[in-house]
């Protein structure tokens, strides 16, 4: 027997993964992934929307929404109209969607880095 856990009675469950900034609020974040979700009209109420912190990683703090939709055929209609409001908002907010960035630290000092620096 296979059950299908984001399909159900003719429900679709949506999952929206969002990446903000360290130093985001991130109550606002939740709330503004929330009211973009509260803002569709193929969003059902019940099950109502749900947001949370997934987890703390290299570039920023993964959130998550998870939102039912009643006609599964417009998923991705629905996904990407939730995505767009998200980006709106939070562009609006001021929250910063993070892309990964590196620092490279060179450590000490070799005979062919100065001899380079020397010669510029």
């Amino acid at each position: 027997k296979v059950i299908n856990q984001s399909y159900f009675r003719g429900r679709a469950l949506l999952k929206l993964p969002v990446q903000v900034a360290y130093g985001t609020e991130l109550e606002t974040a939740l709330r503004l992934l929330l009211a973009a979700a509260a803002g569709h009209a193929n969003v059902l109420t019940d099950p109502a929307p749900v947001a949370g912190v997934i987890a703390f990683a290299d570039s920023g703090v993964n959130l998550e929404l998870q939102a039912w939709t009643e006609n599964p055929q417009q998923k991705l209609v629905v996904q990407s109209d939730l995505n767009l409001a998200i980006y709106r908002s939070l562009a609006a907010s001021g929250i910063e969607i993070p892309f990964p960035q590196r620092d490279i630290r060179i450590i000490g000092e070799t005979n062919t880095a100065a001899a380079a620096l020397n010669r510029s």
